[in-house]
């Protein structure tokens, strides 16, 4: 969302002028800068991602002349690179609305705070909070960190507007409040279920990319759950132990056709006479020892 200074009090654009220049050089340090300039891949994804950015927010719906609604699309971003980078992501493409001659500078810094700040601030505190759960479900992630919040983080964005359009004294509301939240669905709503499948993408397909997704964990061997499904599973139908039952019989089978095949004197073949004698012999042998 973009709000002309011309809807915004002095001391609106002042504080929040302010507060931009610790929150840049914060953002600075913060910035993994050999990460960055090793992996040529995320350079690319990064800058790519970003340009995608700014031709998104080119297309918004005017619902005055001096108040724009555009799509976000910052949670992926977010959730991709984290939050340092998703700040100086939103901090360029904010910057490109005063290159091309769409944006103010007396306003910049609250836009940036609309846009990037206050999304990607509850996006990565939400993220947090899934993460200190330590869900294994893949599911988890995709709709708490990636469809939930970008849904809450739209409605606070444009809760924060309202209020600083209130505050301002110059934005003529010609609605109710009710009917300008009346209005919410119609942007939010798509802009969650963008951003939750774009998430999902990438987390499924690509999950290196995603640098908040933990895909060791979420993609991992459930072993304990293995273990109940087989106890429950019935004999008759559990297919492991009817292999090694089958296995074990074969080889059964098979020792058996071998005993077959070994050669067996017939019954009867001893002679029992000679037996005696030999018996006879090995006791005479004892006695003259």
């Amino acid at each position: 969302m973009n709000i002309s200074a011309s809807l915004l009090a002095v001391g609106q654009i002042w504080f929040f002028n302010l507060l931009l220049i610790p929150l840049i050089f914060y953002v600075l340090r913060k910035v993994d800068w050999q990460s960055l300039i090793k992996d040529k891949g995320k350079q690319h994804r990064f800058f790519a991602i970003t340009l995608v950015l700014f031709i998104i927010w080119q297309i918004n719906i005017s619902l005055s002349l001096d108040v724009a609604i555009h799509f976000l699309g910052i949670t992926t971003l977010c959730l991709m690179f984290g939050w340092p980078l998703a700040l100086l992501s939103g901090l360029v493409v904010q910057s490109g609305f005063l290159f091309i001659g769409q944006g103010q500078l007396e306003s910049f810094a609250l836009n940036y705070f609309v846009n990037a700040v206050l999304p990607i601030a509850f996006t990565w505190r939400l993220h947090a909070w899934i993460e200190s759960l330590k869900p294994q479900n893949p599911f988890m992630f995709i709709m708490g960190a990636g469809f939930f919040s970008c849904l809450v983080s739209s409605i606070l964005v444009a809760c924060f507007a309202g209020i600083m359009l209130y505050f301002g004294g110059k934005f003529n509301f010609q609605l109710g409040v009710l009917e300008y939240f009346g209005y919410l669905p119609l942007f939010i709503f798509p802009e969650a279920v963008v951003n939750g499948m774009f998430i999902s993408g990438f987390s499924i397909l690509q999950p290196h990319w995603v640098e908040a997704f933990n895909d060791e964990r979420y993609f991992q061997k459930p072993t304990h759950t293995l273990d109940k499904v087989k106890k429950t599973v019935p004999k008759a139908l559990d297919l492991d132990s009817n292999e090694i039952q089958t296995e074990v019989t074969q080889k059964e089978e098979a020792e058996k056709k071998l005993d077959l095949n070994k050669y067996r004197p017939p019954e009867g073949w001893r002679n029992e006479a000679l037996d005696k004698t030999s018996e006879l012999n090995e006791k005479d042998n004892k006695k003259h020892d």
